[in-house]
């Protein structure tokens, strides 16, 4: 009933099962469906922030440390049907890459076009026709409302994107310096690993996997299918070591 979007009866439907919970003296459910009527009723009150909005596309954008962050909202029927997300290095003019965007997202990806277009202030008028006659860019009301949501959530994927990458930059300087001083190296931008395997001493195989800049690199990855019989595993290494570098 509620994905239909009937939110309104499921607010009565737990109105009614939280004064049933109290009559029963069982506080801790009451208030558990008191959370849950009040999680709706935030719901109702975005629902009707689109009640005017019966088919458009919301696009906002944020643009940080020479990264686009752009979102895209779909409505349809009233409803918040789908959201996109899309990140960009920054490359030029902000708007002139947001508008670049938009005339890709529609004309060259072939997304269909709604009724409207809601969309921040900037010249739409590099964008065809087709386009343009869909565009509203609101001052006030539900609309600005709405275009100012978009906009927050493409701050707030930027942020956490630049903090992933941040994370993960930090993440491979320590490793880098720990790898160094392990090994007593200046350079560990390019890792080669070795390792054999058989089944039951026969078809003996070794494979060697390859890291450059701390990331996996498969097509740097190579095969080799032992030439001699009956060695072990550290005489078949020492032979694809031989076979690998000399």
């Amino acid at each position: 009933s509620f994905l239909k979007g009937n939110v309104v009866d499921e607010i009565e439907n737990f109105e009614k099962k939280m004064l049933e919970a109290s009559e029963l003296l069982d506080y801790e459910k009451a208030k558990e469906y008191r959370d849950i009527i009040s999680d709706l009723n935030v719901i109702k009150e975005k629902q009707k922030m689109m009640n005017d909005l019966y088919e458009a596309d919301v696009i906002g954008y944020a643009n940080l440390d020479d990264k686009l962050s752009i979102q895209v909202f779909h409505i349809r029927d009233a409803k918040m049907v789908e959201r996109n997300a899309f990140f960009f290095e920054e490359k030029g003019d902000v708007e002139e890459n947001f508008l670049s965007f938009v005339g890709q997202f529609y004309l060259n990806n072939n997304n269909p076009l709604p009724k409207e277009l809601i969309m921040p202030e900037a010249d739409y008028s590099v964008l065809p026709d087709e386009i343009k006659s869909k565009i509203i860019i609101p001052k006030r009301g539900r609309k600005k409302e709405l275009l100012d949501l978009v906009k927050v959530n493409a701050l707030d994927k930027l942020k956490s994107s630049l903090k992933v990458i941040e994370l993960k930059l930090k993440k491979e300087e320590n490793l880098e310096k720990s790898l160094k001083e392990t090994f007593g190296i200046n350079d560990a931008s390019l890792i080669e690993s070795f390792d054999n395997s058989s089944i039951q001493g026969e078809f003996r195989v070794s494979a060697m996997v390859t890291y450059k800049n701390l990331a996996k690199s498969p097509n740097l990855y190579r095969k080799f299918k032992s030439k001699t019989t009956n060695l072990g595993d550290a005489s078949l290494i020492n032979e694809v070591i031989l076979r690998r570098y000399k």
